[in-house]
Parts: structure tokens; C-alpha cells; sequence
């Protein structure tokens, strides 16, 4: 049997730690929607944590020189990883905005918004957790589906966790993206 065992998860800890600072940025945002008094404190906070998702993604970018990884192909972990950084560089650029321009009062759809990315960032950690863990997450679907899922294909059967009381594309695109190139490579 071929086996997809990753012999270098730091780079899925460099997604997590992307993904938590996405995460982190976006309660700072949802903290000073609710609270514009919070903004100078929650500036300082954005700014640091922007720089050190900067920091996390020049030292992707030097190990992805050195080193080869799976199953993500080298340009794909890079540009989620850029990505990620970007979403923070864009929560932080939206506080920057709201103190730039002496915003008094949010709306509720502003709140709302940020709640949503808050959610997201939740998302985003659950995913990288599973492709990090991958074998032993087919490991334990072995084990739970011995005759597999029934439908002939190596996809989750329809058990994806939700979000907001629906399924989540975003989980559900990323599961059915790497399985479909798991099939493709092995099968």
C-alpha cells in the first residue's frame, strides 16, 4: 500500500500557525467592531501579529527552497500560505482604516462580518489539522468504513462537518480536492 506520510510537518504547523494568526486577526477585528474604544490596543496587537505571519512566511519560503513536501505541491503550500498572510495583511489594513478615519460607531453587518471570519479561522485550523494528520485519519476511516463508503469513490460520504448549521464548501473543496488528486496519484 502507498502511504502519504509527511516526514516534514512543520510546514503543515507553518499553515496551523498562519491559520491561527488569521484567526487571532480576525477577533481583533470582531473585538473592535464591537468596541472602537479597543482599537489602539487591538492596532498594537494587529501590527505584531501581521509581522510575525511575515516572519512564518519567509521561513516557508526558505524551506520550500531546501526541502520537498507532500501531498501539497511546493507552488500550492506556498500560495496558501501567501494567502493566509495576505488575509491577515487585510485585517489589519481594515483596522488601520477604521482608526485612520475616525470611525465612532460600527454597524451590525460589520460585526457580523468579522464574526464570520472569526468562524472561518476555525475552519481554516480544523482543515490544516487533517491534512497534517492525514494518515492516520484514513487509518481511522479504514477502520470505521471497512468496505469503504459504498459509492466506489475514496471521498468522505457526505459526514462533513458543518458550519453555520450547513455544509461547509470550503471544507468540503479542500477534503474532495486532495482526495480527488490522492485518487489520481495512487489509484
Amino acid at each position: 500500500m502507498f502511504s502519504i506520510s509527511n516526514k516534514h510537518e512543520e510546514f503543515f504547523d507553518y499553515l496551523i500557525t498562519n491559520a491561527n494568526s488569521f484567526k487571532r486577526g480576525a477577533i481583533i477585528a470582531y473585538e473592535a467592531m464591537n468596541d472602537l474604544t479597543v482599537l489602539p490596543e487591538r492596532m498594537k496587537e494587529i501590527t505584531e501579529l501581521e509581522h510575525n505571519a511575515d516572519k512564518t512566511n519567509l521561513d516557508v519560503m526558505v524551506q520550500l527552497a531546501r526541502i520537498f513536501i507532500t501531498p501539497i505541491d511546493r507552488e500550492d503550500f506556498y500560495n496558501l500560505t501567501c494567502s493566509l498572510e495576505e488575509c491577515i495583511d487585510n485585517l489589519h489594513g481594515f483596522l488601520m482604516r477604521v482608526d485612520m478615519y475616525h470611525i465612532e460607531k460600527t454597524t451590525p453587518a460589520a460585526v457580523e462580518g468579522t464574526k464570520i471570519l472569526v468562524d472561518m479561522g476555525d475552519e481554516l485550523n480544523a482543515i490544516f489539522e487533517l491534512l497534517k494528520n492525514i494518515d492516520k485519519n484514513q487509518a481511522e476511516r479504514r477502520t470505521a468504513e471497512p468496505h469503504g463508503n459504498g459509492s466506489g469513490q475514496d471521498l468522505p460520504s457526505g459526514n462533513v462537518p458543518s458550519f453555520h448549521g450547513r455544509r461547509s464548501p470550503l471544507r468540503r473543496y479542500a477534503l474532495e480536492g486532495y482526495y480527488g488528486r490522492y485518487r489520481r496519484n495512487v489509484g
